[in-house]
């Protein structure tokens, strides 16, 4: 449940329970937009800018709680190189079918070591032409992802491992999800409640109202309560069960 707009909540995300956005310790320190790091002395790594998905609830789906597809795109391993950015290329050796090197097996030990034949010479790397020795590409995806009831506008959910993948630590950032709600037209959140002001004439509150129709989340009028007599201005009448998530009033 979120009734804060700005508290960020972590949704699970491709059953990625123990995920950790390994880029967690850069955005807290500040420095991630800036950081850089060599590998093998020719490329620079500099972290993708996070996902932010944006979603817009009607006010009966932020009370309730709803299922949601999100469309959307990010980068993924490359398939082609399986992200490693290159391909090794044949030396047409038979005896380690052009692999420059062979692995053997003494007990439960697997033992690799070079060719005895070609001893790994003639084999090359060239760049993967999918993804252009970048590791990774650009791919449209399509997830459902279950929203808590609760979510008001200017709530933060993160998705953990929904974001862009980095080769650099081998794994996904986080995504975050931006919720706008759709401001009802008699309804308003306080807390976990949700709020209907009823407008009666005095003798209607002198004597009281025995079927009064009131809206709640489920649609205009679909509530009929008792209006007691001689009910006092901002008197509060509670229904239970129809607050956020069904538990509030």
């Amino acid at each position: 449940e979120l009734t804060n707009p700005k508290q960020e909540r972590e949704v699970p995300f491709n059953n990625s329970r123990n995920y950790t956005d390994p880029f967690d310790f850069f955005r807290k320190s500040g420095f991630a937009s800036n950081f850089r790091v060599d590998i093998d002395g020719e490329e620079n790594f500099t972290p993708l800018p996070t996902i932010i998905i944006q979603e817009k609830l009607s006010f009966k789906e932020s009370v309730l709680g709803c299922e949601r597809t999100l469309n959307y795109s990010k980068y993924i391993p490359c398939e082609s190189c399986n992200g490693e950015g290159s391909k090794r290329t044949s030396n047409k050796c038979k005896t380690c079918d052009g692999r420059g090197g062979i692995s053997r097996q003494k007990g439960n030990v697997i033992i690799q070591q070079s060719c005895p034949k070609c001893f790994g010479h003639g084999i090359d790397t060239i760049k993967c032409e999918v993804c252009n020795g970048e590791k990774r590409k650009l791919k449209d995806i399509s997830q459902q992802i279950n929203i808590p009831g609760g979510a008001r506008t200017g709530a933060k959910l993160r998705l953990n491992g929904a974001g862009h993948y980095e080769p650099m630590f081998g794994g996904f950032q986080n995504a975050i999800l931006e919720i706008e709600v759709e401001p009802h037209p008699t309804l308003i959140f306080d807390g976990r409640d949700v709020h209907f002001t009823l407008n009666l004439s005095l003798l209607d509150a002198l004597r009281g109202v025995p079927d009064q129709k009131i809206d709640t989340v489920y649609g205009q009028g679909e509530r009929t309560i008792a209006v007691p007599a001689l009910s006092k201005n901002r008197e509060t009448i509670k229904i239970p069960d129809l607050g956020v998530s069904n538990r509030g009033d």
